[in-house]
């Protein structure tokens, strides 16, 4: 489960560094906002 978690992790690591080059600075809060939900559901 640990192995998934981490791999899990990797993969939103890789998706937020996309999220941080295509939003524009504004939008900022509700990406990690986003994130915020996106870990809660784990």
């Amino acid at each position: 489960m640990t192995n998934f978690s981490a791999l899990l992790a990797k993969a939103a690591k890789a998706v937020d560094k996309e999220m941080d080059d295509q939003l524009p600075g504004g939008q900022e809060l509700e990406h990690r906002l986003f994130d915020a939900m996106r870990y809660a559901t784990l």
